[in-house]
């Protein structure tokens, strides 16, 4: 697999307060930002992590 032929992943974390709720359709719109960006067909999975820290 040359440079040109090799998977390419993207990891993005965005931030939100507890209790917040997740973006609706946000992989769809990420899919489509990319796919129109790179003239390449991409797979998007986008999962969330909710946490707490104190300061």
């Amino acid at each position: 697999m040359n440079a040109s032929q090799e998977k390419q992943k993207l990891l993005q974390c965005p931030e939100s307060g507890i209790g917040a709720g997740t973006a609706p359709g946000i992989a769809q719109r990420i899919y489509d930002h990319l796919t129109e960006f790179t003239g390449r067909e991409v797979r998007v999975r986008v999962g969330f992590i909710e946490a707490q820290q104190t300061t």
